[in-house]
């Protein structure tokens, strides 16, 4: 056996069995082998060389990615998918790998392979083009230290798909992250309460202030949280399939 199989039958293991391991992974009840060298030869041996130098890169991506989630953790409660986490590391692991300067194991974020992470969708099951469907402006002032969104005036029939909500919140998030000191200085900004019944909402503009004149990589995101009244209190929905949140401008400087 490689890798990993799916566990089938009505009972499901979890735990270990001679030298199978069973468990439960966002692809359902997986079997993989245990074995592989053991984890000094791994940190020692010349032959593990490649291998200590991706694991150092990848190591880098997931911490990469978990300070970016953490800077728009507000924001996510109900607009990331499962598998979000693994994709976002992936999308570092990437942004590391275009590192043009830094040697085989050592590469990291540039303030240039930032600019990679724009248009990182937190929910696949919701991009954000698909349950927004007008245009707006985004701007990000370096020098005053302010991230912009500008929506128009729109009507929510038109603007918005409509999962069976009587209302919807558009929100804004920004920060100004240092990957090197592993730090952030982020806020959020959102709408009033949107009533998706309404002829006409808006013009919107929302706000988010970071330090200004900061020299660190900047990033906005916009999402569209969805609510249900209930008895006259507004509940976000929780289906996973409706709310979304996307990065929508990176700003760096670069050279």
């Amino acid at each position: 056996m490689d890798g990993m199989a799916r566990q089938s039958g009505i009972i499901k293991l979890k735990g270990g069995v001679g030298d199978l391991s069973f468990y439960k992974s966002v692809d359902g009840f997986v079997v993989r082998r245990k074995g592989g060298p053991d984890g000094y030869r791994i940190k020692n041996a010349p032959q593990f060389a490649r291998t200590r130098e991706n694991n150092s890169e990848f190591a880098r991506a997931s911490r990469a990615g978990k300070l970016l989630r953490s800077a728009f953790q507000a924001l996510l409660r109900n607009s990331a998918d499962g598998r979000m986490t693994s994709r976002l590391t992936q999308l570092m692991l990437k942004a590391i790998k275009d590192d043009r300067v830094g040697e085989r194991g050592q590469r990291g974020l540039t303030d240039e392979t930032t600019m990679l992470v724009k248009g990182f969708e937190f929910n696949i099951n919701a991009p954000v083009d698909r349950i927004f469907r007008m245009p707006f402006i985004s701007g990000i002032d370096r020098v005053a230290g302010k991230l912009t969104v500008t929506f128009p005036q729109f009507v929510p029939a038109e603007a918005l798909v409509l999962p069976g909500a009587s209302h919807c919140r558009l929100v804004v998030g920004g920060a100004e992250i240092d990957f090197c000191e592993m730090r952030f200085v982020a806020g959020v900004s959102k709408s009033v309460d949107v009533d998706l019944a309404a002829p006409k909402q808006g013009p919107f503009v929302l706000n988010v202030d970071v330090t200004a004149g900061s020299l660190l990589p900047m990033f906005l995101v916009f999402g569209v949280t969805f609510l249900q009244e209930v008895n006259g209190q507004l509940y976000p929905l929780q289906n996973g399939g409706s709310s979304g949140l996307r990065v929508i401008n990176v700003d760096a400087v670069v050279g």
